[in-house]
């Protein structure tokens, strides 16, 4: 049976379907805008424009432009990690459309993380999926942006909303303990596939790399065949994922997830805020306390895990690196991301007195 397609035409960075009606594509973007304004950050202004333009285009008055080829209907998409997500403000639903050119295994992998992360009372829905057609649709979550103004307000949402959820995901399968050279050994073989020997990068940025990640094993190797654990991880655990609704906090985004360390999560949460120098704060002090919380929490659940949470910190924190890294290198690998990498890099080796 032929997979039926939707028709989508670029205007600035978004994609429009052609086969829709434009004034209620209007309507939605003028007066129901707040819950989709943190993907599209539309100004009104903008929003007659890109209509005016599809408008042109559906009369075939303009027909210059990058159509896009989608099976599932929405009012318009955006390219994402690994493909295309199409939004349908009718229904409040989202399509993950994953690209042809990723691997059947990467395909089956990114399914089956989003399915679990479903089971979380934060996440999305899966409403429907066909592995053939390489698409699965979700709930779309309906919230708003949080972020904080200080470092107390980063603090309070922590407390009252981030740590439950970093709690929810640790306990969604039981953890799985691993010799530490064991999961370095496998990172590392996935860090190797991750193309970077490609002669259209940038060979400095490539060898900046390279013995970063060096030291980090190195560093890691000193800590002899010690036992981690391993829990589900979002992978991308921050304020850009991060939602408030009239039920609480809301995580959306879980293409990246799957099994990583116990503060990975965690550390991405605020390493991220340095990253983007939204909140200025003392790092090493919120990190203590914030780490003492969440095993605090999980001590009567996890005892074994949440026992040695605090002792193992600065193992779990050097294990955040290179899956940090890894996580980046899962991109479509060019010399932009490695200047993330090294943006990262950057806010890894800050002062512990910063």
């Amino acid at each position: 049976m032929p997979v039926k397609k939707y028709y989508y035409i670029k205007i600035q960075r978004l994609y429009y379907n052609l086969r829709q009606n434009p004034l209620i594509l209007a309507w939605f973007l003028f007066f129901r805008n707040s819950s989709f304004q943190h993907k599209f950050t539309l100004s009104k202004k903008q929003v007659i424009k890109n209509i005016k333009i599809l408008i042109l285009h559906q009369l075939n008055l303009r027909n210059n432009g990058d159509i896009l080829e989608l099976p599932g209907y929405g009012n318009l998409c955006f390219k994402v990690h690994r493909g295309h997500k199409i939004f349908n403000f009718q229904t409040k639903t989202v399509i993950k459309v994953i690209a042809a050119e990723i691997q059947s295994a990467t395909v089956k992998q990114e399914f089956e993380s989003v399915r679990k992360a479903s089971a979380l009372p934060f996440a999305p829905n899966i409403l429907r999926w066909n592995t053939q057609e390489r698409w699965y649709e979700e709930d779309f979550v309906n919230g708003s942006p949080c972020y904080p103004v200080d470092s107390s307000g980063l603090e309070v949402l922590f407390h009252k909303g981030i740590v439950q959820c970093l709690e929810q995901m640790i306990m969604l399968h039981s953890p799985v303990c691993m010799n530490l050279s064991e999961h370095v050994d496998k990172t590392l073989r996935i860090l190797e596939d991750r193309k970077l020997s490609s002669q259209e990068l940038d060979s400095d940025k490539v060898n900046f790399t390279r013995q970063y990640i060096e030291k980090i094993v190195d560093e890691l190797k000193l800590f002899g065949n010690c036992m981690i654990y391993l829990v589900f991880s979002h992978g991308d655990y921050s304020l850009e994922n991060i939602l408030k609704s009239k039920t609480g906090i809301k995580a959306i985004d879980y293409e990246g997830a799957a099994l990583r360390n116990p503060l990975y999560d965690l550390y991405n949460f605020f390493f991220t805020e340095i990253y983007y120098e939204r909140v200025d704060f003392n790092l090493e002090q919120v990190l203590n306390r914030a780490i003492s919380f969440l095993q605090a929490r999980l001590l009567q659940k996890e005892p074994e895990l949440a026992k040695n949470l605090v002792s193992l910190a600065p193992i779990y924190r050097k294990l955040f690196y290179i899956e940090r890294i890894c996580m980046i290198l899962e991109r479509e690998l060019d010399n932009n991301v490695l200047d993330v990498i090294h943006r990262s890099i950057e806010v890894f080796n800050l002062k512990k007195d910063n």
